[in-house]
């Protein structure tokens, strides 16, 4: 069994501005047989749009992962494949829309649990921390 918990905030430095935090968990169920999945990101403060940023990268990596094949190709990847696909997603809606999102972008932090490994993925300054006994 796997539980999932999330808690977000925006820290003490940063009141006037909004919480740039995005995640997504992709859990197993009776029509999802893949192994559970957890995305973080964080958008990157001081340029417009970090919001935007975070919340596409976590749409884009779980939409790659719930339509990859898991099943026959290597979960690394997979991931890697879901990073580069979210950094795409990032570029084209800045390109796209006002020249204050040119700079926009955001950290991420991917963890699928595959049998009995972790396997990660990270892009920029936020972590992921394994807590035991």
């Amino acid at each position: 069994m796997i539980i999932v918990g999330c808690l977000s905030h925006k820290g003490i430095k940063r009141k006037e501005h909004t919480n740039q935090d995005a995640y997504a968990t992709c859990l197993p169920g009776v029509f999802n047989r893949r192994p559970p999945m957890v995305v973080v990101a964080d958008g990157m403060g001081g340029y417009h749009g970090g919001e935007i940023a975070s919340q596409l990268v976590v749409k884009t990596i779980k939409d790659y992962y719930i339509h990859a094949d898991w099943r026959h190709e290597n979960m690394r990847q997979i991931i890697k494949k879901s990073i580069y696909e979210a950094h795409k997603a990032v570029i084209e809606y800045a390109s796209k829309h006002d020249h204050r999102f040119s700079q926009m972008g955001s950290t991420v932090v991917v963890a699928v649990i595959q049998e009995r490994k972790i396997i990660l993925g990270n892009v920029g300054d936020s972590r992921a921390y394994l807590i035991n006994q």
